[in-house]
């Protein structure tokens, strides 16, 4: 976590912590699904790995997090409005495919959730 601070002349400071996050894509298995109605000598469904793992990977993920915050005091009381930015470069990378050979192959099963901003205020007194 990395903290950004910034002093308006005469205002106090301004907190700005951020996150950043950068994970490798995920080694997946390339399979295929043998049945009855593909090969006659089964009598049963199964899924055979036909890459060795991590022949194809997913993505990197990339997000980026952001705080914003200020606090006024007044005697007793307290307010502190936040804002927070959730994935702040609305990054799509996708999470998860289907990665049984067929029609479908390589099509995207989830995605990264797209930018979230949350914005409330504590107050205490």
């Amino acid at each position: 976590m990395q903290a950004l601070l910034i002093r308006p002349a005469g205002h106090g400071y301004y907190d700005l912590p951020m996150s950043t996050q950068r994970t490798a894509g995920f080694p997946e298995n390339t399979t295929v699904l043998i049945g009855g109605n593909t090969v006659a000598l089964t009598q049963v469904t199964q899924s055979i790995v036909v890459e060795p793992r991590a022949t194809t990977r997913l993505p990197a993920i990339n997000s980026l997090d952001v705080s914003i915050k200020r606090t006024w005091r007044r005697s007793r009381m307290m307010v502190e409005p936040v804002v927070d930015i959730y994935n702040a470069g609305n990054a799509a990378t996708i999470l998860s495919r289907i990665t049984q050979l067929g029609p479908t192959y390589g099509t995207a099963a989830s995605i990264q959730r797209g930018r979230l901003i949350r914005a409330g205020v504590n107050v205490n007194f």
